[in-house]
């Protein structure tokens, strides 16, 4: 039963870890999600350290305010027309932690709050949206 402020944990850290996606091109860090899984308990026990005066001062380091945009080609879509791309950012890894290991800790308090009509999105969070829902 952590608050908000406590530091953060190994446990939450590796949490976070887990749940971050593989094979994800790196922000403008540079720094691929394999890199921080990857980290022996040393340096995840520094990271974990270091996320959490992250929390303490609201201190958030200005390469993780950055996104790298990227343009893709739309699938079945001519090359030569600007409109057959879509843009995509990349934001840094470890901005992308910081918001699980924050979510974690939001989720249980903010969830409840919901009202039933509206959980279903909360379910499928992250997931693409098969229908479009109408109000």
């Amino acid at each position: 039963s952590s608050t908000m402020s406590d530091p953060f944990t190994m446990n939450e850290l590796n949490t976070a870890l887990s749940a971050t996606k593989s094979g994800k091109a790196a922000g403008p860090d540079g720094v691929y999600p394999e890199f921080l899984k990857a980290l022996g308990p040393k340096t995840k026990r520094w990271l974990t350290s270091f996320f959490s005066e992250v929390l303490a001062t609201g201190k958030i380091p200005s390469i993780w305010r950055e996104a790298k945009i990227i343009a893709l080609l739309n699938q079945g879509k001519n090359a030569c027309e600007a409109s057959s791309y879509r843009p995509i950012s990349l934001l840094c890894t470890c901005y992308k932690v910081l918001e699980r290991l924050l979510l974690h800790r939001l989720a249980p308090i903010i969830e409840p709050t919901i009202p039933s009509s509206e959980s279903l999105l909360l379910r499928h969070r992250g997931k693409p949206c098969q229908k479009p829902l109408l109000f």
